[in-house]
């Protein structure tokens, strides 16, 4: 195999991974973007298109605090 040949061979294979790096980039990308956007929309806004809000992020753990806990806590600040 000559240099030239081996040169441009792996001039073409760091193409490809170039172009499939930009192209997983460009999908994460816009999935995450539509993650986003509907995550961040009211519950009036899902109402009007027929969406629960559970059924597109599950609902968020409540940790109960007692009073006397979270003065304690903050006072260490």
């Amino acid at each position: 195999m000559s240099y030239a040949t081996s040169v441009g061979g792996r001039a073409g294979l760091l193409g490809w991974i170039k172009e499939a790096a930009a192209a997983f980039g460009a999908r994460a990308a816009r999935a995450l973007a539509r993650r986003t956007d509907v995550s961040e929309l009211t519950d009036a806004q899902l109402a009007d298109i027929g969406v629960e809000r559970a059924a597109i992020a599950p609902p968020r753990p409540t940790i109960e605090v007692d009073g006397r806990l979270m003065r304690r806590l903050l006072s260490m600040r």
